[in-house]
């Protein structure tokens, strides 16, 4: 891959990543906040207090994994479109690839291990996309 398409696909996915990670993170705020208030409720929705607690439980763990991706995904794309300005700005975009692209390799397990087949195969192929791209600004500026 040559190092102009390497810019082109960090700065392209590096906008996508801060407009995903941003609604990421928008989402699972009202994850938690749905979460605690189920968990909280329970005889006031008709269902027992540890029924709504348990179901409230799940909901902020997802919330909080959500959180953390949403995160990893805002700053991976700051810091592509930083290094696709500034090519020796490449690690932190790099490193955050490779966070990323391990975050997306979980998901797709944790899919495959629930039954709920592969949904995230389209993130990998995105993440490793851009750990490539990162790649070989990396080593072009390594030169």
């Amino acid at each position: 891959m040559s190092l102009e398409t390497s810019n082109k696909i960090l700065k392209v996915f590096g906008i996508l990543d801060i407009v995903f990670g941003a609604i990421g993170i928008v989402v699972a705020i009202l994850a938690l906040v749905g979460g605690a208030a189920v968990a909280t409720m329970g005889d006031q929705i008709g269902v027992s207090d540890g029924d709504a607690a348990a179901v409230g439980g799940v909901v902020i763990i997802a919330g909080i994994i959500a959180l953390v991706s949403g995160v990893v995904s805002l700053i991976e794309g700051i810091l592509s479109l930083k290094a696709v300005k500034d090519n020796t700005k490449i690690m932190p975009a790099w490193v955050f690839a490779i966070v990323a692209l391990a975050i997306s390799v979980i998901s797709v397990i944790i899919n495959l291990a629930q039954g709920n087949g592969v949904s995230g195969i389209l993130s990998i192929a995105i993440n490793v996309l851009v750990f490539v791209a990162a790649n070989t600004i990396k080593k072009s500026v390594g030169k």
